[in-house]
């Protein structure tokens, strides 16, 4: 588990994990942060025990060619690779993005974390789901865990200045839409609650458009019909 003492502290799960030579970063990491030495998980930050129970996701490390940005694929030609190392917890103070790869949503109350917003651009859709969803899952006192290695991607052809374009909103944004995520969401309200609020809150600063709320609304009332 990784102690903070900050509010919200950008954690890079990538340095805990990779064998990294260069600069080495999940898509979506604040480009501010990457250098910040804060942002650096330290082997005295780890502590193994932890209740497995109140583990609401797992994303679990993919080798070869693991989620980075178009930044980093211009800039470098090598991906670093991975060390086997013990699975790591996130303090409720810390954040990191997460993808849709490898990833297990292993708590049924965190079902409906699972949306994914759908007037944001494509890259930054299961981003912008991954701070949301840690963030509320930490209010309702559940964590987010980090594996190493399971699988091994072989990724398919993409047009890199393409995606850095596609990119470049998230970058411009993320920081932005962590605060109004954090400071939205409660310890006092549900998972579905604390949804809706962060969303209607988004809207509120132009930060989605104001259709996003109507989609959230509609997920929510068909899980109802499930959960």
């Amino acid at each position: 588990m990784i102690e903070s003492k900050k509010k919200i502290t950008f954690k890079n799960i990538y340095s805990f994990f990779s064998k990294k030579k260069q600069p080495f970063w999940p898509r979506g990491y604040p480009l501010s942060e990457i250098l910040n030495p804060d942002s650096f998980i330290n082997e005295d930050e780890v502590i193994e025990k932890c209740d497995k129970r109140r583990i609401g996701v797992w994303q679990c490390m993919v080798e070869g060619d693991p989620d980075i940005d178009a930044i980093h694929r211009l800039i470098f030609k090598d991906t670093p690779l991975f060390y086997e190392r013990t699975p790591l917890i996130f303090n409720s103070n810390n954040v990191c993005p997460f993808n849709s790869q490898n990833t297990f949503w292993v708590e049924r109350k965190a079902f409906p974390l699972l949306y994914l917003p759908v007037t944001v651009n494509f890259r930054f859709t299961d981003i912008l789901r991954s701070y949301i969803a840690q963030i509320i899952l930490s209010k309702c006192n559940y964590k987010l865990g980090f594996y190493p290695v399971t699988s091994s991607q072989e990724r398919n052809e993409h047009d890199h200045m393409s995606d850095f374009k596609s990119e470049i909103g998230m970058y411009a944004s993320t920081l932005e839409f962590v605060e109004s995520i954090e400071i939205s969401t409660s310890t006092n309200l549900s998972m579905n609650d604390n949804l809706y609020n962060c969303y209607s809150e988004l809207v509120r600063k132009k930060l989605t458009t104001d259709d996003e709320i109507k989609f959230v609304e509609c997920w929510l009332n068909d899980l109802d019909k499930f959960l």
